[in-house]
Parts: structure tokens; C-alpha cells; sequence
């Protein structure tokens, strides 16, 4: 039950907002296993094109992260709602820790590096879906609101970082960069594990259906609706435009630094870390 009196209490402030001990284990654990993504994101890029000297290569190193959002995330997302939330979102992060360092591992050819990376992203669905499950047992009303623009400029925020510190790293070092990742992902674990409570799985044995029963039903839900329909197909339409040029980013600058510009140069709105600072402006503007 919700206890927001709005009439009484005013808007919710960020104080009250991280005066919840579980908000601010969730929010320091997310924030720091997106920015520990992006510094991968760069640095398995970079380090990608450096090996192969592809073009095509380093954009399938960036985007392979998205990949399991279009073939599997809302069959992997929906596994969520079957398990307690805290078992899912520590398990996907010491998953995904594990994975990053066997991509760390010097001389993997390109190939593994990218079904490794596929592999890693595959535990996202899971975990995002049991952490957007849980911000509303954890707050409620308005400081729901609040948490969730929290959440959302701060996901720009280290979009901006890890691009920058990652492609840093990268430039010395790019094992290291992806050895921090994993790193993210373990005090992440630890913070989810020792700061949420454990909650009992939203679905109980005995009103589970077939897994894909439960996700056609949610496609439903969402593309029976006219807003939400509205909202996910806006969503997918400007992922695909966002996505290209920070896949081609590392050969640009390759590109750019031996003064060897091609055609097709980029705007610098669409260099990822200028695009991502626009966004991060906007949800903070936003966000109250």
C-alpha cells in the first residue's frame, strides 16, 4: 500500500529519496555496472579494431551488446518474475563479472571476444527487469518518480565517463578497462546482496504458464496498447539511429588522428560521448 499524501507532504526530494537504504544499495550498484559498461564498451572497440584493423569487426564488438535485447530479452527478462529479484540481479552481476575476464584474456581472437560478449549480455534482460521490478517495492509515490529520473540521468551521466575514461584506458591498456568492468560487476553483487532485502519471487510455482506463453502475453500488453505501443516503437527507432555511430566511433578517430578523413566524417553531435552529454542534460532537466 502506497503512502504518499501528496497534499500533505509536498513533491518527494532527493533526500527523501536516498534516506532509503535500499535505494541507495540499487542506485550505487547500477551506477556502477553501467559505467563499468561503457569503459568495456570503448575498450573491446578499440581493442577489436586494433586486433583486425576491421571497421566491421569494431561495429560487431559494439552492437553485439544489443543483440540479445532483439533476439531473446523479453524471453530472458520474463525469467525475472520467477525468482526473487536479489538472487537474479547478484547472480547476472557475478555472471557477467566472470565472463569479462575471460574477454580479458590476451590473444583471444576476435571471434570468441565477441560470442563472449554476446554471452555477457545476455544476463542484461534479467537483471534490468528485476531492478525496474523492484524501485517500486523499494519507493513509492512520488519518490518513485524521483528514483527513476535518478536512475535515468545518471545511466547518461556514465554513458558520458565510461566512453571517455574507457577509451583513456583503452588507449594504454584495453585489458585493464575490461578487468574494471568485472571489477564493477563484483561490488556491485556485494552491494545488492548485502544492502536490498530478499523478497519472495513475484510468481509463485503455481501460477507459472510456459515461458513463452508469458512473454507473447507481455508483447500483448505492450503492443495492444496505444501509448505503450507509441513509447516501444519511439524507443526502437531511435536506438537504431544511436547506435551506428558509436560502433563506428574507434575507426573515426583512427580515422580523424592519422588525418585521414573520409566521406562520410561524422557531425560532432554524433560523436557518442557529445551525443550522450546532450541526453544526460535533457533527463536532468527532466527529471523534476
Amino acid at each position: 500500500m502506497s503512502d504518499e499524501r501528496p497534499s500533505q507532504e509536498g513533491p518527494a526530494t532527493f533526500r527523501e529519496v536516498f534516506a532509503q537504504g535500499e535505494y541507495r544499495a540499487v542506485y550505487a550498484a547500477s551506477a556502477l555496472s553501467w559505467l563499468g559498461d561503457f569503459i568495456a564498451k570503448a575498450a573491446v572497440t578499440v581493442l577489436v579494431y586494433r586486433e583486425t584493423q576491421s571497421v566491421g569487426y569494431s561495429a560487431a564488438a559494439f552492437a553485439v551488446s544489443f543483440l540479445p535485447w532483439l533476439i531473446g530479452g523479453p524471453l530472458l527478462a520474463t525469467l525475472a518474475e520467477r525468482h526473487r529479484y536479489r538472487s537474479v540481479m547478484v547472480a547476472c552481476d557475478l555472471i557477467r563479472m566472470a565472463l569479462m575476464v575471460l574477454v580479458a584474456i590476451p590473444g583471444n581472437p576476435p571471434w570468441l571476444i565477441l560470442c563472449l560478449l554476446f554471452a555477457t549480455t545476455l544476463a542484461n534482460p534479467p537483471s534490468q527487469a528485476a531492478r525496474s521490478a523492484l524501485m517500486p517495492l523499494i519507493l513509492t509515490g512520488d519518490r518513485l518518480v524521483v528514483g527513476l529520473s535518478l536512475n535515468s540521468s545518471t545511466g547518461q551521466a556514465a554513458q558520458v565517463l565510461g566512453y571517455l575514461i574507457g577509451a583513456a584506458i583503452a588507449a594504454v591498456d584495453p585489458t585493464a578497462a575490461l578487468l574494471v568492468n568485472a571489477a564493477t560487476f563484483a561490488v556491485s553483487a556485494a552491494l545488492v546482496r548485502f544492502g536490498v532485502r530478499d523478497r519472495p519471487p513475484a510468481m509463485s510455482a503455481a501460477s507459472r504458464s510456459h515461458l513463452l506463453r508469458e512473454t507473447s502475453e507481455g508483447f500483448r500488453i505492450v503492443f495492444g496498447t496505444p501509448v505503450l505501443r507509441a513509447i516501444a516503437l519511439l524507443v526502437f527507432s531511435s536506438m537504431l539511429f544511436s547506435i551506428v555511430p558509436e560502433g563506428l566511433a574507434a575507426a573515426w578517430a583512427r580515422e580523424g588522428a592519422g588525418g585521414a578523413w573520409t566521406r562520410a566524417r561524422p557531425r560532432p553531435s554524433s560523436w557518442p560521448p557529445i551525443r550522450s552529454a546532450s541526453s544526460w542534460a535533457g533527463w536532468s532537466s527532466a527529471g523534476r
